[in-house]
C-alpha cells in the first residue's frame, strides 16, 4: 500500500505541472487576445475623425486594459483562482493616471491599500470601478490652482466586507449635478458593476469628492498570504 502511495506521488506531481502549463497557456491566449482588442481599437481611433468618436475608442482603450491587468498579475500568481489585488491596484493606479488625459499637472497620489486577494470576477469588477472613479478625478477634480491630492483605499472592514475609496481635494461635484442620472458611461459602469457586486456606493462632496464602494465578496476575502483569519 505505501508503496502504491509513493509511485503516486510523482505523477500527481506531474499532473499538477501539467495542469499549470495548460492554464498558463490558456491565460497567454486570453491575455493576447484582449490585446489585440485593444489594438483594433487603437487603429480604429487613428481613422476617426469626430473628436468624441475617438474619446469613446479611447476610454474603450482603457477599460479592456483594466481587465487584461487583471490577468497579468493572476499570470504571474501562484493561485489561478485568485488575484492579490493590492498588487493589482498599485499598477492600475500607475496605468490610469499615465494615460488620463485631462489635467497634465502634478497630482500627487496617496494610498493605503489591504492586502487582500479576491476572485477573478470581482477583482475586474472593482478594477473596472476604480478606473471610472480615478479617471474622472483626474480629468476633472482640479480646475484651479490648488494643491492636488488623489487619496486611493482599500480596507478590510470587520464584518467580513471590503470598503474601496477614491477621494480628492479638488472642486467638487456642481449642486446640480446628480452623478448616478448625469448620463455618462462612466457613472453607467459604476452603478451597473456595483449593482452585480450587491454593493453599495456613496458619494461624499464636503470636502471635494469621495466615492466609496462598500460590498461583501464572494467567495470571501483571504488575506494575500493565503490564511483566513479565524472565528
Amino acid at each position: 500500500m505505501e508503496s502504491k502511495r509513493t509511485a503516486a506521488g510523482p505523477k500527481n506531481k506531474v499532473q499538477c505541472r501539467e495542469n499549470d502549463a495548460l492554464i498558463r497557456e490558456i491565460l497567454h491566449r486570453f491575455i493576447n487576445q484582449l490585446n489585440l482588442i485593444f489594438n483594433i481599437l487603437y487603429f480604429q481611433k487613428q481613422f476617426s475623425r469626430e473628436s468624441c468618436c475617438s474619446a469613446s475608442l479611447q476610454s474603450s482603450q482603457k477599460r479592456i486594459k483594466a481587465i487584461a491587468m487583471v490577468y497579468e498579475h493572476l499570470d504571474r500568481s501562484q493561485d489561478f483562482n485568485r488575484v492579490r489585488f493590492a498588487g493589482y491596484c498599485k499598477s492600475l493606479l500607475a496605468e490610469t493616471q499615465a494615460t488620463a488625459n485631462g489635467s497634465r499637472r502634478k497630482i500627487a497620489l496617496k494610498t493605503r491599500i489591504a492586502a487582500v486577494s479576491l476572485d477573478v470576477s470581482t477583482a475586474v469588477t472593482c478594477g473596472l470601478i476604480i478606473h471610472e472613479l480615478l479617471d474622472n478625478a483626474l480629468k476633472h477634480a482640479f480646475t484651479d490652482d490648488r494643491r492636488a491630492e488623489i487619496f486611493f483605499g482599500v480596507q478590510a472592514r470587520k464584518d467580513g466586507g471590503l470598503a474601496i475609496t477614491v477621494s480628492d481635494n479638488g472642486v467638487g461635484l456642481p449642486p446640480e449635478v446628480q452623478w448616478r442620472r448625469s448620463g455618462s458611461m462612466g457613472s453607467f459602469l459604476v452603478n451597473t458593476l456595483s449593482d452585480n457586486l450587491k454593493g453599495e456606493v456613496t458619494v461624499d462632496v464636503s470636502n471635494g469628492t469621495t466615492f466609496q464602494l462598500r460590498f461583501h465578496p464572494s467567495p470571501e476575502i483571504v488575506p494575500a498570504g493565503g490564511v483566513r483569519p479565524r472565528s
